[in-house]
């Protein structure tokens, strides 16, 4: 998992399974977030800083999503 502060994202990169040195895959895991720059797991939850909030969403590390819709626990 990667954040990206100026597009607002957060990229999950797949395993360099060919041994290239490159992600074997990248994809949006989130989006539309406020300065995304900091991230933790912690007992089934992704929890993102963001400029203004943390948000926290349900992340399945073996199928490698989040739930649709996640929460903002801290605000200011």
């Amino acid at each position: 998992l990667v954040t990206a502060p100026s597009s607002g994202n957060v990229y999950l990169l797949e395993a360099d399974a060919d041994g290239d040195g490159a992600a074997d895959g990248v994809r949006v895991l989130m989006s539309g977030l406020n300065r995304p720059h900091g991230l933790d797991l912690h007992g089934g939850w992704l929890y993102v800083a963001e400029g203004d909030a943390i948000a926290r969403v349900r992340f399945d590390a073996q199928a490698r999503t989040v739930a649709e819709k996640g929460e903002r626990i801290v605000r200011g």
